[in-house]
């Protein structure tokens, strides 16, 4: 490169959550494969630059005794020692998905900005409730969070939601 800025260090990675997860002391018996590729840069004596995209594939974790599986995510990424950004991102849970951007600044200030689509009524009420609802419907529509983690508790976090339900079939009464 004769303009002076090096060219980087080109990374193709396939990490193994379930490996990485005692290294990190993460709980919840993770486990999926990650894919990370792009382009790693050192930006001056403590600066760095990776911009790629990055795959998660068959993700699952458990939180609070509650197993949640099946998590796809695939985003580019724009990182450096002060932010981490996600443009184009996709999210697919709990049998929705969520499409938008989410940054993170300084470990501390972050954005999310999208719209959730799809997301059944009675798959969330029997993951988070234990029972259906008794009514179907598939909540969609845009959504937006910002704060500060180091706010005590969630005085540092502000959300809106512009949330639709659209009514699904009758729900089976077995279910």
């Amino acid at each position: 490169d004769r303009s002076g800025t090096p060219a980087g260090l080109q990374l193709r990675s396939r990490l193994d959550i379930g490996q990485l997860a005692p290294l990190f002391n993460v709980a919840g018996q993770p486990v999926g494969i990650v894919n990370a590729n792009g382009t790693a840069k050192l930006t001056g004596p403590s600066g760095y630059r990776f911009t790629g995209n990055v795959k998660a594939e068959n993700v699952a974790i458990t939180e609070s005794g509650q197993r949640f599986s099946n998590i796809h995510l695939a985003s580019a990424i724009d990182a450096d020692q002060k932010r981490i950004a996600l443009e184009g991102l996709r999210l697919e849970a709990l049998g929705g998905e969520f499409a938008g951007n989410a940054a993170i600044e300084d470990l501390s200030r972050f954005h999310v900005d999208g719209k959730l689509r799809n997301f059944d009524l009675n798959t969330l009420a029997r993951t988070f409730m234990g029972k259906p609802l008794g009514y179907s419907g598939v909540i969609s529509g845009p959504v937006k969070v910002e704060g500060d983690l180091k706010a005590p508790g969630v005085t540092g976090i502000q959300a809106s939601a512009q949330l639709s339900i659209v009514p699904g079939r009758a729900p089976d009464r077995d279910s």
